[in-house]
């Protein structure tokens, strides 16, 4: 309890200076980062999918099946992916607890063979969240998009990528671990059909190295209840020379059979 008080003290003081700032390009990264914290779902949505892992390096390549959930409640939303068994893995739950006004919260459990049943959730914050979900590219922090709660968000100039006229903003956590910086390219015109517009992303480890790139290259959309859901997202490891897709069934949005709980219950 004390770790995570102290976190939110932290993460509060340097809110309150990057907003005090004179800076106008911390100031707009302040705003950009912002909205993308408040692009909320106001439906809940059940999709399968599964997630691609590659790596000609270790020579693998395995596909593990994952249902992706979205539960709305007050004050907050969840994103929940649970992941099935293969003949070497167990399966995974994880939960994205989603605010406005502060940090994400992560409640994740993992199966200790591939026939045993998933235990209690147990919540992990901030960093302690950098693990693999499935032995994937994706950490549970990636999922989450953790970097928007970060303190520091700078604008530089625009640019364009995939096509797309984009803001580019600059994610800053210095006293972070694995991963300390994120640049991100939005699409400008994203709010106009209401998704997060995140369309690439790069990570880089302390000492300014790139670790990873996150892409929605080829990806398609389609309006599902009224929200507009991605086909693919795709996470390329630079560190393992490994790559994950993300990839969703979006012809049928509706997982029969799936029962999926939000933390806590």
């Amino acid at each position: 309890m004390r770790k995570q008080i102290s976190v939110l003290l932290l993460l509060f003081t340097a809110f309150i200076a990057s907003a005090q700032s004179p800076d106008p390009l911390i100031r707009e990264g302040q705003r950009i980062a912002a909205e993308l914290r408040t692009s909320a779902p106001t439906e809940e949505t059940n999709i399968r999918g599964v997630l691609e892992i590659r790596s000609k390096k270790a020579k693998i390549s395995e596909d593990v099946p994952v249902i992706f959930s979205v539960l709305v409640a007050n004050g907050h939303w969840d994103a929940v992916y649970e992941t099935g068994q293969t003949s070497t893995r167990g399966s995974e739950r994880l939960v994205v607890r989603h605010f406005e006004d502060r940090p994400n919260q992560y409640f994740y459990a993992k199966a200790p063979a591939p026939t045993a049943a998933v235990p209690e959730l147990k919540e992990f914050i901030s960093h302690e969240a950098d693990i693999p979900l499935a032995g994937s590219d994706f950490w549970l922090t990636d999922l989450g998009m953790d970097f928007l709660h970060w303190p520091l968000h700078r604008r530089p100039r625009g640019e364009m990528r995939l096509g797309q006229w984009c803001h580019v903003l600059e994610s800053i956590y210095p006293e972070r671990p694995n991963i300390n910086k994120v640049v991100s390219w939005i699409d400008r015109d994203s709010a106009d059909v209401g998704v997060a517009g995140i369309l690439i992303a790069e990570a880089y480890a302390p000492g300014g190295k790139q670790l990873k790139e996150f892409s929605l290259s080829g990806s398609s959309f389609k309006k599902i209840k009224g929200q507009w859901q991605l086909e693919k997202m795709t996470i390329r490891n630079l560190r393992t020379s490994s790559t994950t897709t993300l990839r969703f069934d979006l012809k049928s949005p509706q997982s029969a059979g799936a029962t999926v709980s939000s933390a806590g219950n």
